[in-house]
């Protein structure tokens, strides 16, 4: 049996649909569990210790840190934490998510 021209675009169409929604779910369960960095700027007082610790995470942008990559790499994870444990100010975190 042959498909009409239009069931062979809907259906061409509805699986492309699908193909893109199981390749959507994978990227937010990648994305889950990865640590991110947040800077309170009303805190921060821009002394760039982070900067000194984590230069590849942080930056100083108007007096103020920066966050440079979101979500962290797993190989930056320690210095940013550590960043976020030496901050004089308390005005960085990290959180799972």
């Amino acid at each position: 049996m042959r498909l009409s021209r239009r069931r062979f675009l809907v259906r061409g169409i509805w699986s492309m649909c699908l193909l893109l929604l199981s390749f959507c779910g994978q990227s937010v369960t990648q994305a889950e569990g990865q640590l991110r960095a947040v800077v309170d700027r009303e805190k921060c007082n821009g002394c760039e210790t982070c900067v000194d610790i984590c230069p590849e995470v942080f930056a100083i942008e108007d007096e103020r840190a920066v966050v440079k990559l979101d979500p962290l790499p797993a190989r930056l994870k320690d210095c940013a934490v550590e960043a976020a444990g030496e901050c004089m100010a308390g005005a960085i975190t990290t959180v799972e998510g």
